[in-house]
């Protein structure tokens, strides 16, 4: 962010939009074992979907 200059309140919108998507995107967390926001999520919705029992053998995969 520190490289851009600002030309207006639209320019700026674009401007943190397009980090905010690349952040989210693109990016690993470590507070999301090491994995974009994108794949935890999907792997969460995974998991919700797992039964007991499958989730289980799921943690032990991992």
């Amino acid at each position: 962010m520190l490289k851009h200059q600002f030309v207006s309140f639209e320019n700026t919108k674009q401007i943190i939009e397009g980090w905010r998507h690349e952040y989210n995107t693109f990016r690993p967390h470590s507070c999301l074992e090491n994995l974009t926001s994108e794949i935890f999520i999907e792997n969460q919705v995974k998991i919700a979907k797992l039964s007991t029992f499958e989730y289980f053998q799921f943690l032990e995969w991992r």
